[in-house]
């Protein structure tokens, strides 16, 4: 039995029962209302469950229903040698689990943002956290760069990322975040932005700090508007005053 799970939602109907009461001729009538929830993971064969909006996950067989969930973070293992974890400035990782009982194999997609490349589509990969081998396994099976859905196969569950082969890091308005090619009064006010007044930050494409974090401790605060403030109008050399982004 085929058991791929309804879209999430609530779907209304009705029972109706037929009897032959001499003293009730119409049908008795109940309406019910069917919630599919995130996650839900019914047994039978070839199951779907909708984790989340952009994720699903389709098992092979599940012999016990259960809830299938993904915890979406920035920590986790680091990527193979050659390669890096995208989005590039804020590598995430997708935990997918189940509480469900089932037989291999799984079938794991993920709608991507396009937005999140910094190379050709084309090299974009899904990889999987092996926890038998403490490594990473490429484990892509399609890739619709239509529909912006990457697909891949495993045997077990846990985190997931998606990955690009690593490119030359390359952060040409680190401490200017204007990009005018000096840092002055408007790199100040837009880092200031940044850390008091909830401007958004402004990454590279293939840098992994943003413009603003001059120190390089992965936030804009105090300490890197003091520090363009200095190289602004101090005098300070911004090659020993703001960090190394590309440093590993």
């Amino acid at each position: 039995m085929n058991a791929t799970a309804l879209p999430v939602g609530n779907y209304n109907g009705e029972i109706t029962i037929l009897h032959n009461a001499t003293n009730q001729a119409s049908p008795i009538v109940w309406p019910i209302t069917l919630a599919v929830a995130y996650g839900w993971t019914p047994v039978g064969t070839n199951v779907t469950a909708t984790v989340s909006d952009d994720i699903n996950v389709t098992f092979g067989e599940v012999t016990a229903s259960g809830t299938t969930t993904v915890d979406v973070g920035t920590v986790g293992p680091p990527p193979p040698d050659g390669f890096a974890i995208i989005p590039l400035a804020q590598p995430t990782y997708f935990d997918i689990q189940t509480t469900a009982v089932y037989d291999p194999p799984v079938t794991v997609c993920l709608e991507y943002d396009p937005a999140w490349l910094y190379g050709p589509e084309s090299d974009l990969t899904l990889w999987h956290w092996d926890t038998g081998l403490a490594a990473w396994v490429d484990v892509t099976t399609s890739l619709d760069m239509v529909n912006n859905i990457i697909c891949g196969e495993v045997n077990s569950l846990s985190p997931f990322a998606l990955m690009q082969p690593a490119a030359a890091c390359s952060c040409p308005c680190h401490g200017d975040p204007q990009c005018d090619g000096i840092p002055n009064i408007q790199d100040v006010v837009q880092t200031v932005n940044v850390a008091f007044r909830g401007s958004a930050p402004v990454f590279d494409p293939q840098c992994p700090k943003e413009r603003t974090d001059v120190n390089c401790d992965d936030v804009t605060t105090v300490q890197d508007v003091v520090k363009v403030v200095n190289v602004a109008f101090r005098g300070a050399n911004p090659a020993t005053e703001f960090c190394d982004p590309c440093a590993p």
